[in-house]
């Protein structure tokens, strides 16, 4: 359940960015309302205090596993509109996933520190010719 939350967080971040006003900002920008955002930024309180991309320390009873696993089920839902919503407002033109620029590798072998920095997740793409219809 743990890498579940995480990669429902991380698709938020790659969304929106880090910050929980970035992301509901972002969710505003694709037609949620206030009382919408609950769902989502609760996933993201959930990463930080279970910890849930390291190993826990302390056993859920079996009443708070399944409080954990019925709330995550119920996360699929919202997160595949989410989607849905993102990849339309890209079609149209409304939406557009902002580019990041908090990659940093200060501390990164001397292999990667040739490069210009921060780099853009297109740096990392291999070369190729975009598909048209």
């Amino acid at each position: 359940m743990g890498e579940s939350i995480l990669n429902l967080a991380k698709t938020l971040q790659a969304l929106f960015g880090q910050l929980g006003e970035d992301v509901k900002r972002g969710l505003r920008s694709l037609g949620y309302s206030d009382a919408e955002l609950e769902p989502f930024l609760t996933v993201m309180e959930l990463r930080d205090a279970l910890d849930s991309g390291h190993v826990m320390l302390s056993v859920m009873n079996e009443e708070q596993a399944h409080e954990l696993y019925v709330f995550l089920y119920a996360r699929e839902a919202p997160f595949r509109e989410l989607l849905n919503r993102a990849v339309e407002g890209t079609r149209k033109g409304t939406f557009t996933v902002q580019e990041h620029s908090d990659l940093t590798f200060a501390r990164a072998p001397s292999r990667y520190r040739r490069k210009q920095f921060p780099l853009r997740y297109t740096d990392l793409l291999p070369d190729f010719a975009p598909v048209r219809k």
